[in-house]
């Protein structure tokens, strides 16, 4: 299983995904909107459910309320 961390840096808001061994996707997006839109995309693919989420407290909030709609 991998990990998906969901965070806010200089570059902007990333999702990084963390998979083994060290192989990492990290996408960086501008708006929260655009953000939780792929959320929405890796949601209906069924990707998600191969990661475990770590999520800023900043992001918390709306990525939950996103993921159980």
């Amino acid at each position: 299983m991998g990990t998906l961390e969901i965070y806010k840096n200089d570059e902007g808001i990333v999702i990084e995904q963390i998979n083994e061994p060290n192989n990492n996707i990290k996408r960086v997006f501008e708006t929260k909107q655009e953000m939780l839109k792929h959320l929405d995309s890796l949601k209906q693919t069924k990707e998600l459910d191969a990661f475990e989420l770590k999520v800023s407290e900043e992001f918390w909030a709306d990525v939950i309320n996103r993921l159980n709609k």
